[in-house]
């Protein structure tokens, strides 16, 4: 997570401004750490991510298991291969005319949150 975004988060229940508790940052990067808010709600940041939502029922822990390989692996999910395969499907389900017309959709907004359901590959295009 980059330092920058602190600004940005906040508490997705009480509404108000985090702060952060830094375990370990490289350069700008956040890796880990907590991100608290002044009543003691607390958020993990984990491997760069923070984590708004803690759950450990056997789901959660079941769709995490299942997914962690694919999260981890950007050499196969995120592949030329793949993307190319991949992208006329996604231009679709966005409702673009284009790739370019995404990426130009993209490019005019300041900033773009992607919530972590997947690789990540729509929001780097």
């Amino acid at each position: 997570m980059k330092q920058a975004l602190l600004d940005l988060l906040v508490d997705p229940v009480g509404r108000e401004p985090l702060c952060l508790v830094l375990r370990d940052a490289a350069d700008d990067t956040i890796t880990s750490g907590v991100l608290r808010t002044a009543a003691g709600a607390t958020y993990p940041i984990q491997s760069g991510i923070p984590r708004f939502v803690v759950t450990d029922d056997a789901g959660q822990l079941q769709t995490s298991n299942a997914f962690g390989y694919k999260w981890q692996v950007h050499n196969i999910s995120d592949s030329a291969a793949v993307r190319s395969s991949l992208m006329p499907w996604m231009i679709e389900k966005y409702g673009f005319a284009s790739q370019a017309d995404w990426a130009s959709y993209c490019a005019s907004r300041r900033h773009i949150l992607d919530i972590g359901c997947g690789s990540g590959m729509p929001s780097s295009i």
